[in-house]
């Protein structure tokens, strides 16, 4: 996602608020070492902080704003999960259904 506003403004609030709607990474292009050095003094509580990760890469100048995945994606991914497994179960029964199908995601696999 390409961010309508600086970096500047990526304060812990806006942070907690934009990681509740994002399904992707916000990214800031054109981020200089010392705009990034800056933003990581202004907001130092976050190096410490799990639910939130960033990176800044000084090569590309991309900083980047990780998303995690809410309780709601791993629940809805477990339901899908279920329902998968379960339908192929009961139609080829339990032993065969790992078999035929894959189902995960990079996040839950």
């Amino acid at each position: 996602m390409k961010p309508t506003f600086g970096l500047r403004e990526l304060q812990r609030q806006k942070i907690f608020e934009l990681l509740e709607i994002l399904e992707d990474d916000l990214i800031f292009e054109n981020i200089s070492v010392k705009e990034a050095r800056n933003w990581k003094y202004e907001n130092e509580e976050l190096a410490e902080d799990k639910l939130i990760r960033y990176e800044y890469n000084f090569l590309a100048k991309r900083f980047i704003l990780k998303c995690n995945p809410t309780a709601t994606h791993h629940s809805l991914q477990s339901f899908f999960l279920q329902t998968v497994y379960g339908f192929l179960a009961e139609n080829v029964g339990s032993s065969n259904s790992h078999k035929l199908a894959t189902v995960g995601c990079r996040t839950c696999m």
